[in-house]
């Protein structure tokens, strides 16, 4: 058998001299917030109730007999109904998911309880309305449908008719209530997927990232593997100093682009001579000159620097070689030494106008050569050694005033 309930305000109320009548204006909002947005109600309050929660506004004493004993009727599970006083009452419960199923009393004279209807079914709550009517006309029932109304029974109210009414709405609620559940599911597993993909989206970018700085890496460890297998298939063959150096400029000239470049060669102690250059861009006349002074002085400055060295700057420029940097306004230079178990077999010096800086990526590939010019040269040093008498060092190379070992001019 149900439970049935009703507020103590409507005991304290007299019953209505018309059937079905109300004595007052419950359907009245009074407190509604027009402008806030209707929300769903919360999950938990939309588990499977124990019981079937029936809520009932406008009717009068009679016909709430006919709706307790209608209510009662219900023996599906435990049933229970509550008369509320206002419209106001009726909306926050529906919004809280603590009614099921909702009945109105609908007449020809208001438009209040189809409104109310309407804004029940605008809160996208699992509730079903069903309405109640004396003598309801097309135009009445047309209204009621629209606003959303689950059924509709006559006035005076049929207990056995109205439980099944109940019934089908409860049904339809439970309906409604899985859906929404199910929509609230989703859109927690939308936004849990959200996240993930965002977390993914950056793990994916920086295995991206971490992919292209290795092929980067991978390209440039094969560049530098291929231009030391070229450059030393070259230079391996050249037993003597001079074709060494030729062989050499000409291949670094590939990969620098046309620039200004010398080789110093030791002499004596502390003492450079001219050993091979090209000319890009000095003049002629004084290029033999110019590079014979800078023989005396870059050379000795730089002997002992184990690295190569790029200089950009002018300032810098003048804090290595002094005054003399007014030779070489204007240029960006590379400098760099080739020293072989702590002696220095060489000094090389490339520079150009600043216009035309050195590209990117041209350092390691100098830097490359280097060692292996440097090995090579060690070793024709190694061999001219041999033909020397007894056991006396070597001093520098021998080079005349008068004929360089490589003139290779450009």
């Amino acid at each position: 058998m149900g439970q049935h309930s009703s507020s103590s305000r409507e005991r304290q109320q007299p019953a209505p001299s018309a059937p079905g009548a109300a004595a007052h204006h419950p359907f009245r909002l009074q407190h509604l917030e027009t402008n806030a947005p209707d929300r769903p109600a919360p999950e938990h309050t939309l588990a499977s109730p124990a019981t079937l929660r029936v809520a009932a506004l406008g009717f009068d004493q009679f016909a709430r007999s006919a709706i307790l004993a209608a209510v009662g009727a219900c023996a599906v599970k435990p049933a229970r109904c509550e008369f509320l006083d206002s419209a106001d009452d009726l909306l926050s419960k529906a919004r809280r998911g603590h009614i099921d199923v909702v009945l109105l009393h609908a007449d020809k004279k208001s438009d209040a309880p189809v409104a109310l209807a309407a804004h029940l079914a605008d809160l996208d709550a699992p509730v079903r309305v069903i309405f109640a009517a004396e003598d309801a006309d097309a135009q009445l029932v047309i209204r009621m449908l629209r606003a959303g109304a689950a059924d509709i029974c006559s006035l005076p109210v049929k207990p056995t008719e109205l439980a099944d009414q109940i019934l089908r709405a409860a049904r339809h609620a439970a309906r409604a209530r899985e859906r929404i559940l199910r929509t609230q599911r989703l859109r927690r597993a939308c936004r849990r997927l959200g996240i993930a993909r965002k977390q993914l989206s950056i793990q994916v970018d920086a295995l991206c990232s971490d992919l292209v700085n290795a092929y980067q890496e991978l390209a440039d460890h094969m560049s530098h593997v291929s231009l030391a297998s070229e450059f030393s298939s070259l230079i391996r063959q050249e037993l003597d100093v001079e074709s060494l150096l030729r062989t050499t400029l000409e291949y670094l000239l590939t990969k620098t682009g046309p620039t200004n470049a010398a080789v110093f060669l030791p002499t004596g102690s502390d003492e450079y001579s001219l050993g091979a250059y090209v000319n890009y861009d000095m003049p002629r006349d004084t290029a033999d000159m110019l590079l014979d002074h800078l023989a005396d002085v870059v050379a000795p400055r730089f002997d002992a620097h184990s690295h190569l060295q790029l200089i950009e700057d002018p300032r810098e420029l003048q804090r290595l070689i002094g005054d003399d940097a007014s030779w070489l306004a204007d240029s960006t230079v590379i400098v760099f030494s080739c020293v072989h178990k702590g002696e220095c077999l060489a000094v090389a010096m490339l520079f150009r106008d600043r216009s035309a800086p050195f590209k990117d990526g041209l350092l390691p590939k100098i830097r490359t050569m280097r060692d292996l010019f440097c090995e090579q040269l060690a070793r024709v040093i190694h061999i001219h050694n041999r033909h020397l008498p007894g056991s006396e060092p070597w001093s520098g190379f021998d080079v005349d005033g008068n004929d360089d070992i490589s003139g290779l001019a450009a």
